[in-house]
């Protein structure tokens, strides 16, 4: 109960201070899990506070929190979490293919899915990203869209050849 989660936590403010806060991150995601779980989400949102004052890498951090949060926390805060690290790297395939399949597992509405790949759709990531996201969109309207839903990110990912296409240097030009 909760006596074992205080037990817990003392442990790792204990670990926290031995190492002067440069603990590993699976240190401090297990002190964030330990929060959610006692149900102290500002708790947790503390522990990562700290943590990302003492670690160099904020995104792996941050998106272990955000899985975290779909896994036994919230799933709102979950996509908080996500929406905002992609704010600012926007870039990351790794991190949209993350949010993307907990927001699957979660068995969020296909609408919810289907708005953030969107957004990777339209997110600045190099075309051999592009082609791996552009896929999977394909992949996930199969299992989970119509015709009408498959066609578009057809449409989508022949919009983003044209355009790149466009782009290239030496490309003929129409006029």
């Amino acid at each position: 109960g909760r006596r074992s989660h205080d037990k817990a936590d003392e442990a790792y403010r204990r670990a926290e201070k031995r190492a002067k806060g440069s603990l590993k991150i699976d240190t401090w995601i297990q002190h964030c899990r330990n929060r959610l779980v006692a149900d102290d989400a500002p708790g947790a949102r503390a522990v990562l506070d700290r943590a990302l004052q003492s670690n160099d890498d904020r995104v792996a951090l941050t998106s272990r929190f955000g899985v975290l949060e779909f896994q036994v926390g919230a799933k709102e805060r979950g996509r908080t979490t996500f929406d905002a690290l992609l704010a600012d790297h926007a870039k990351r395939l790794d991190v949209w293919q993350l949010y993307l399949a907990q927001l699957i597992k979660a068995k969020e509405p296909v609408d919810v899915v289907r708005a953030v790949y969107r957004r990777l759709a339209a997110a600045p990531l190099p075309p051999k990203a592009m082609k791996t996201a552009l896929r999977r969109f394909v992949e996930f309207e199969q299992e989970h869209g119509d015709e009408t839903s498959q066609a578009d990110v057809r449409r989508l990912a022949q919009n983003y050849v044209t355009a790149k296409l466009g782009e290239e240097p030496g490309a003929a030009s129409s006029s």
